[in-house]
């Protein structure tokens, strides 16, 4: 039987105020503005009390039925995780090839039912159809619907708590936003037009425009 997940946990650590109260053990303590695990000082710097944040709740098997939060997922680490990708997905060269269970519109619901997955992840209100049916059946579903750089950033952030691996997405959104660096004394600006999509004619959303703005 597929083990349901209980609960995710997207804060960095909860903070326990009736752990003694209840009779646990004594919570570790977080110095403001240091990393876990550091030592307490003695002279007086405020504490925040707190438990480290418990991975034992974590997604163990994730269909992605977006490329993003594959790639996302394999930088980041979680590739074990991972049981099930979009076709969309062109797997990293020596990373695990995973079951393509679907396009982007389209899932093989069989299939993804075969894989016993506790998580799956989707992407935007086209696989909103994906996403209803996919609940109906009994599964755990997130869905994001990023539009701009910043909602890309939480989103990646997110993916990272979830799974267990904060750490690791820190560092790589770092790396993220250093390559998205604003390009300084350009001598001259061109006009760009982006299209996504010729029919219906699509633009491209917010994120797009602001790529656009940075890098040209």
């Amino acid at each position: 039987m597929r083990e349901r997940l209980s609960s995710l946990s997207v804060s960095e650590f909860e903070v326990n105020t009736d752990a003694k109260r209840r009779g646990g053990d004594t919570a570790p303590y977080l110095v403001k503005g240091k990393s876990p695990g550091a030592p307490v000082p003695s002279d007086g710097e405020w504490v925040e009390p707190t438990i480290p944040r418990s991975v034992e709740h974590s997604p163990r098997r994730v269909v992605c039925l977006s490329a993003e939060s594959a790639d996302w997922l394999w930088r980041i680490g979680a590739w074990d995780s991972v049981v099930g990708v979009t076709a969309f997905f062109a797997v990293p060269e020596g990373a695990e090839p995973k079951p393509r269970i679907g396009g982007f519109s389209t899932a093989q619901f069989d299939e993804i039912a075969g894989l016993e997955p506790d998580l799956i992840i989707a992407f935007s209100d086209v696989q909103a159809p994906l996403m209803t049916e996919l609940m109906r059946r009994g599964f755990a579903v997130l869905g994001t619907n990023q539009r701009t750089l910043a909602e890309i950033e939480a989103t990646l952030i997110l993916l990272g708590r979830i799974v267990g691996h904060e750490p690791e997405a820190a560092h790589w959104l770092r790396e993220f936003q250093k390559r998205l660096t604003p390009v300084e004394k350009v001598k001259m600006r061109p006009r760009v037009y982006f299209e996504e999509w010729n029919d219906p004619l699509v633009s491209g959303i917010a994120w797009v425009s602001e790529l656009i703005e940075k890098i040209i």
